[in-house]
């Protein structure tokens, strides 16, 4: 048995034909980034938190502000190829696919090492917070 076909806690990523840690595995990310990730994938599905999970993305994109936890140490074409396939095997709504496209280009961006990142990741908390209230 692989370790992929079982889970422990739930079943929020047995729906998935390519499970979110397959994508933060092939990306090399980080802890953080990673719990972003998982977090996108769940918080509307069956087992997921819904706005917990929202909130808890927040909080994790300011600790990966804060901490300066920006960079994906893979190729842009490689993070947007497994990006691509990643969203065409499995439902995600278009708001899961916006923030997924959106929070893995703002780590791949040619221009990573500066703090120009400050208007993107405000973008990304603004429409969090809009699906937040919306969720309620």
């Amino acid at each position: 048995m692989n370790a992929l076909d079982k889970q422990v806690g739930g079943n929020h990523y047995k729906g998935f034909q390519m499970q979110p840690i397959e994508l933060i595995t092939n990306l090399n990310l980080s802890f953080l980034q990673g719990c972003v990730i998982k977090r996108i994938c769940r918080y509307d599905r069956q087992g997921g938190k819904g706005n917990e999970d929202l909130n808890k993305i927040l909080h994790e994109i300011e600790l990966i502000v804060e901490s300066k936890d920006f960079k994906i140490h893979v190729d842009y074409e490689v993070a947007l190829r497994n990006l691509c396939m990643f969203m065409v095997v499995n439902s995600l709504t278009p708001f899961q696919r916006k923030l997924l496209y959106d929070f893995i280009n703002i780590f791949t961006d040619e221009d990573s090492a500066s703090l120009s990142y400050s208007d993107d990741f405000k973008e990304l908390k603004k429409r969090l917070e809009q699906e937040i209230a919306a969720y309620d």
